[in-house]
């Protein structure tokens, strides 16, 4: 490393550092000392330290070099001369060393032992004690022994940690009469389990910034993942072996050498942004450092980029300037290996790839499975008539012009005689009935697709929202493909088909944004739905990708980027654009509807209104496009970008992750959209890749540049040629063409209004009268056009997509839990040539504030939407608070809650101020408004404790088994509240909820029986304490704002305490689901749960505000309460200001 430092260097340190300090928070350092990255006076290792490797299960050779190498390049008589290298790196832990008085030597690793254990001698699911087991056949002496499992193994808690370390103490052997201490650590390869959250920067994560993944140094995501996770563990152990050495927060969650420094690598490092980093100009792949036998290692620059240097207590920073040659645009949803050649690496651009686009009068049939309403149904046909009509609406920026982006892939294709492609409606199947039952398989949506016309059709299987599909709200929130349609004259043809589910009820915030609020990553307010129906109106958004990626890339060798498996096709390759400007989090500049206030960037046939995504241009985007996995897309075939989905969460202009960009607004409901369609529906359209401009095409901004969010590494090299591979390309297969018909499988319940959103925005689509308002639906689906121009110049081929069959399973006929088979089955029940079969599902959980809300001019029409009584009866009177302790508490955490508990109402209150008695003040506003003459009052009181240890019920327990311990409790005049430990798992913990409440109804006493409340809370501590003990702990994912410490020194509980205060708060004024709320009645808002995330002024994401903290603990808090006790407790809704009412 370079011993000397510019000037300029200096000044950006001295500038870094300010702003870190300033940044970190507003209180005096004196406060935070105990916050700080510190040396605890433990031991450290020291001296001679052998690295001993149990290899647990199947490694291939290379992968096992790549470790070792690794481990060999920390400690060389010859170092590698190529810097920055790996040893350079190891030498910042000399200066932990250095800083330990009196003087100790330093550790010299090298590598030991290697066990192999490739036959999974204890099985492919380990615990803990398992993995300490293995550790223990290494050395016991002057070691640390790794234990490295392969991906196919599960072990308990990986994903929610990538590894981990410690200690254990050695056997006695040979008269020994001592013990030694060993360290050990663990790392698991999640290359199939969770390479998002364990090899990032090479895989993209699933919430947060988008930032475009990372070619891996030595082309294995799996195993350069478990390099950078065992490099940070390596500097955790060396320097906190015991827990007693350098680390900074609690003892049980500590940050370390490492750890301290999360997501940085190189020099400029920001939240989804790694930091500037070497290419390796032969292979793109990032590093930042060179090992043993000149192998590229992306090492954990945080040693480079954070080096915590103590001194008086105070960091200094340290930084390597490095070079970044970073790639984008290029989604991936696999690893991939980049050979030397551009031969090879040409599948990853955003390209036409030689295959078949949907072309001619395609029909397109909706299947519409479960239970919809008519207008709900008129919602989609009327998109879908708005896509091609030969009375193109009048209104702009229209659903027609969006998808004439499309006709660019057709004029690269064939710029002579490019095909053309002719939408238009076919036949709609109803399946209101659930034939297949209300849980679907993949292959059952594919037997719901053939039911669509199997010729020149699109089949559409939309499912309603009580329908569950496999890997929906998981992974995905609808699909494309191709399927044999049944033989026609003794020949068969390839019909295309698609499925979008309903999220309303499941994951608006995933697949029905920006309508509904994300649950993770920017936290924008969500839009008005341009139709009045968040399911619906995201159906629209989901159908509208999909079919532009499959008439691009209707049979996986179209138009798409990346991996054939996982292509970014010609919406997907602009995600999160739907308008100019847009941005993560952002959708873009939408228009207004001025009567609605809802947003939108399309007119449709009818008078609708649709959001849709922007579409990729290939001249400068898709079930068109893509239709059999090899039209256009981009990345894997098997995940591709194709015409929308290579455009994520791109709706309008300014667009960015979280925003769904500029959107047009409905004046009369406030809902957002971008689209108009048939009917006058309007709808919130993605952003369509243009092939010609390989840029997202947004209707109110339709050719503009975006960055794209890619989830593979891309190289930028200075020749063209270098950079074709990694474009958004077309793969030369088959796109739809002709006279597609797209049929709707519905299943489940789907209201006749809501499969009438999905049918007119199908009709908006192409219709003969189409929609006059601007922009349209079929606007935004003209851009599909383009992909037919340039995939066949000279005879560009044509897409007519229509209307085709709808088929109503309303009675779940495969259940209410489908796989990827049965969600191809139900596909199937639609045409199978020339059709695209929709899959619609209902879906019926994860139900978070669903409803659309219209924003009208008046309060009268407001008033449904706001927080508000809905005149049921509050909790009055004296109320004992039961305690159920279910599994194994310690008497310090019962402690925890019952002081809490007491601190709310006391005859002798707390004097420190402020307290949990001024914070539980403020329901006391609700009690005054709902009977301001003579308002009733409510008095708290500890009740009786009942201690379950011996888990009765075991340690799975179900919603009912919750109600059942509740039942335990008083049955009149108390709150019976559940607390479950944390090795006890709970329907729904940690997916959904991190507590509930509601009511039962108690015995009969006297011939009366009356009604009790319950809580349930659980211990997220060992499960997920990132999503329900944060701010005390890290998510993963979403903002990483540093935890906080937390006040009782237990996150757990401390954790609990949040939970349960907020559900308290909610039992109270909304004890029977009629009281204080806002919302549906089925998923309210409450008290606490309207003000989320909030705990102090200036509360943002990813940052709780303004706290209050120990100087002795470093905990933050922001109550008092009894016994000397801090807490943290959410904000209250205050009914009287409606606003959030906090403490500090």
């Amino acid at each position: 490393m370079a011993s000397c430092v510019s000037i300029t260097q200096i000044i950006f340190l001295i500038v870094l550092f300010t702003f870190l300090f300033l940044f970190s928070s507003a209180k005096p350092i004196q406060t935070q000392q105990s916050l700080l990255f510190q040396y605890h006076n433990g031991h450290l290792l020291t001296g001679n330290v052998s690295i001993d490797i149990i290899w647990y299960g199947k490694f291939a050779s290379y992968q096992q070099a790549i470790i070792t190498d690794f481990i060999l390049s920390l400690s060389s008589s010859t170092p590698t001369k190529a810097q920055p290298n790996i040893a350079t790196w190891w030498n910042i832990i000399e200066k932990y060393y250095d800083l330990v008085k009196p003087k100790i030597s330093k550790p010299v690793p090298s590598l030991g032992n290697q066990i192999t254990d490739p036959n999974y001698s204890i099985g492919k699911r380990l615990n803990i004690n398992q993995i300490e087991r293995l550790a223990s056949k290494g050395s016991q002496k002057h070691a640390i022994n790794v234990v490295l499992t392969s991906a196919d193994v599960a072990v308990q808690g990986f994903c929610s940690k990538c590894g981990t370390h410690g200690y254990l103490e050695s056997e006695l052997v040979n008269k020994q009469k001592h013990r030694y201490k060993f360290a050990y650590i663990w790392v698991g390869n999640a290359e199939t389990q969770c390479p998002s959250n364990c090899s990032w920067p090479f895989d993209l994560t699933i919430y947060g910034p988008k930032t475009p993944p990372l070619v891996a140094p030595n082309n294995d995501v799996g195993v350069d993942g478990m390099v950078m996770n065992l490099a940070s563990l390596l500097a955790g152990t060396a320097t906190n072996p015991f827990g007693n050495g350098y680390y900074q927060g609690p003892k049980e969650e500590p940050r370390e050498a490492v750890s301290a420094c999360p997501g940085m690598y190189g020099m400029g490092a920001s939240p989804g942004f790694l930091g500037k980093l070497l290419v390796d100009v032969k292979t793109g792949a990032s590093y930042n450092a060179y090992g043993f036998h000149t192998l590229i290692l992306v090492t954990l620059t945080q040693f480079i980029i954070c080096k915590f240097i103590m001194a008086s207590l105070v960091p200094t920073y340290l930084l390597l300037q490095l070079v970044l040659v970073i790639s984008f645009f290029q989604f991936n949803l696999a690893a991939r290996r980049l050979a030397d050649s551009a031969e090879s690496q040409q599948p990853l651009l955003f390209q036409y790839h030689n295959g078949a686009l949907l072309t001619g009068k395609i029909s397109i049939n909706l299947i519409w499975y479960g239970k919809f309403k008519p207008t709900q149904r008129a919602i989609i046909s009327d998109f879908i008539t708005s896509l091609s009509t030969s009375t193109p609406t009048t209104a702009q920026p229209s659903v027609a012009t969006w998808w004439k982006t499309t006709d660019k892939y057709y004029h690269l294709v064939n710029s002579k005689k490019p095909s053309t492609l002719v939408l238009s409606m076919g036949t709609q199947i109803i399946d209101e009935t659930y034939s297949l039952g209300k849980s679907l398989s993949n292959q059952q949506i594919e037997e719901l697709a053939s039911k669509g016309a199997q010729k020149n059709a699109i089949n559409v299987v939309l499912t309603s929202d009580d329908v569950a599909v496999e890997g929906f709200c998981m992974s995905k929130c609808g699909t494309h493909g191709s399927q044999k349609g049944a033989s026609i004259q003794g020949k068969s043809y390839k019909f295309a088909y698609i499925w979008v589910g309903n999220s309303e009820t499941q994951c608006p915030g995933q697949c029905a944004w920006p309508f509904h609020q994300p649950i993770y990553g920017p936290q924008s307010p969500p839009l008005v739905a341009p139709n009045n129906d968040v399911g619906l109106d995201g159906m629209v958004m989901n159908l509208a990708s999909l079919l532009a990626g499959t008439t691009t890339n209707p049979f996986g060798n179209g138009y798409f980027q990346g991996p054939k498996d996982a292509p970014l096709e010609a919406a997907s390759a602009c995600p999160g654009v739907y308008g100019k400007g847009a941005y993560p989090g952002y959708a873009g500049d939408l228009l207004v509807d001025p009567t609605t206030g809802a947003s939108y960037n399309a007119n449709g046939g009818n008078g609708r209104k649709y959001l849709l995504p922007a579409l990729f241009d290939p001249l400068l985007a898709g079930t068109t496009t893509n239709p059999f996995g090899n039209g256009y897309f981009q990345g894997p075939k098997d995940a591709p970008l194709e015409a929308a989905s290579a455009c994520p969460g791109v709706y309008g202009k300014g667009a960015y992750p979280g925003y769904a960009g500029d959107l047009l607004v409905d004046p009369t409901t406030g809902a957002s959209y971008n689209a108009n369609g048939g009917n006058g529906r309007k709808y919130l359209l993605p952003a369509l890749f243009d092939p010609s401009t390989k840029s997202c095409s947004t209707l109110l901004v339709l050719v503009f540049s975006f960055f794209r969010f890619n989830l593979a590494a891309r190289r930028l090299a200075d020749s063209a040629e270098t950079q074709q591979p990694l474009l958004f390309q077309y793969h030369n297969g088959p796109l739809l063409t002709g006279k597609i018909s797209i049929n709707l499988i519905w299943y489940g319940k789907f209201k006749p209004s809501q499969r009438a959103i999905i049918s007119d925005f199908i009709a908006s689509l192409s219709t003969s009268t189409p929609t006059k308002a601007q922009p349209s639906v079929a606007t935004w689906w003209k851009t599909t056009d383009k992909y037919y121009q340039p995939s066949n110049s000279k005879k560009p081929s044509t897409l007519v997509l229509s209307i085709g069959t709808q088929i109503i399973d309303e009675t779940y006929s495969l259940g209410k839990s489908l796989s990827n088979q049965q969600i191809e089955q139900l596909a199937s029940k639609g045409a199978q040539a020339n059709a695209i079969n929709i899959l619609v599902l209902v879906f019926s959980f994860f139900h978070f504030n669903l409803a659309a809300r219209r924003l009208a001019d008046s309060a009268e029409t407001q008033q449904p939407l706001l927080f508000q009584y809905h005149n049921g009866p509050l909790l009055t009177g004296k109320i004992s608070i039961n305690l159920i302790w279910y599994g194994k508490f310690k008497p310090s955490q019962r402690a925890i809650i019952s002081d809490f508990i007491a601190s709310l109402s006391t005859s002798t209150p707390t004097k420190a101020q402020p307290s949990v008695a001024t914070w539980w003040k403020t329901t006391d506003k609700y009690y005054q408004l709902s009977n301001s003459k003579k308002p009733s009052t409510l008095v708290l009181s500890m009740g009786t404790q009942i201690i379950d240890e011996t888990y009765s019920l075991g340690k799975s327990l179900s919603n009912q088994q919750i109600e059942q311990l509740a039942s335990k409790g008083a049955q009149a005049n108390a709150i019976n509240i559940v607390l479950t430990s944390n090795d006890v798992a709970v329907e729904g913990f940690c997916m959904s909820k991190c507590g509930t409440h509601g009511s039962l109804t108690g015995a009969s006493v006297q011939g009366k029986s009356n009604k009790f409340a319950y809580i349930w809370v659980g211990n997220s501590e060992t499960q997920c304490p990132g999503q329900c003990a944060w701010p005390f702990h890290q998510p993963i994912y979403g903002p990483q704002s540093p935890p906080l410490v937390a006040p009782n020194n237990d996150v757990g509980l401390d954790g609990m305490v949040i939970n349960l205060a907020s559900l308290l708060a909610g039992t109270t004024t909304n004890p029977f689901g009629n009281g204080y709320f806002q919302g549906p009645k089925d998923a309210p808002l409450e008290a606490a749960s309207a003000c989320p995330g909030v705990y102090g002024k200036g509360a943002y994401p990813g940052y709780a505000g303004d706290l209050l903290v120990d100087p002795a603990t470093g905990a933050s808090y922001n109550a008092n309460g009894a016994n000397g006790r801090k807490y943290l407790v959410p904000a209250l809704f205050d009914p009287s200001t409606q606003t959030c009412s906090i403490l500090v």
